[in-house]
């Protein structure tokens, strides 16, 4: 593999929701764990699940997003610019302009994730799940959602950049030495 591959796949991090009382870990720019502190998930509404969950896809998109920061360092030796698309030409315009446009919906039989603009995140439980659906069922569902969610978004800002910027999209956020 090479530095970028080897940085991604090292990458291992733990975030928690905003109570503390649910746990995502993220390895190799992936969800591998998602765990409830014990006698939690039976604890929670529907509606303060939701925001929870939402919570914590936040903070797992932020953990990919800073190893891909880091790892784009490494792999060019140097300076990487993390904001690549400002808005200084109308391709950069553009490309921003449909990316704050952009809204990915990944609905599963308990749990449906929305991603707006790549910074909103919402989680919507389906009436019931906490008191119906078992805490593995139910974890296994949101990690399969929000890393579908996550794996649509990069799909679909990869073809908003190639059009914008073409193949050599990385090298426009690199700083000269």
């Amino acid at each position: 593999m090479g530095t970028f591959a080897d940085h991604i796949a090292a990458q291992d991090d733990e975030v928690r929701s905003p109570d503390g009382n649910i746990t995502a870990r993220v390895t190799g720019g992936e969800i591998k764990g998602l765990a409830f502190k014990p006698g939690t998930y039976e604890q929670y509404s529907d509606a303060a699940l939701e925001l929870q969950l939402a919570g914590l896809s936040r903070l797992v998109w932020v953990a990919r997003a800073r190893a891909r920061r880091d790892a784009l360092r490494a792999a060019v030796d140097g300076p990487y610019d993390p904001e690549p698309m400002r808005p200084d030409s109308a391709q950069s315009r553009q490309a921003l302009e449909e990316q704050q446009n952009l809204v990915v919906d990944v609905e599963m039989t308990h749990v449906t994730v929305r991603v707006e603009g790549g910074t909103s995140w919402r989680v919507k439980v389906k009436a019931g799940t906490v008191r119906e659906v078992p805490e593995e069922l139910f974890l296994r569902e949101v990690a399969t959602a929000a890393t579908t969610a996550i794996g649509h978004w990069r799909a679909r800002m990869h073809m908003v950049r190639q059009e914008a910027y073409g193949p050599s999209f990385i090298y426009k956020g690199m700083v000269p030495r």
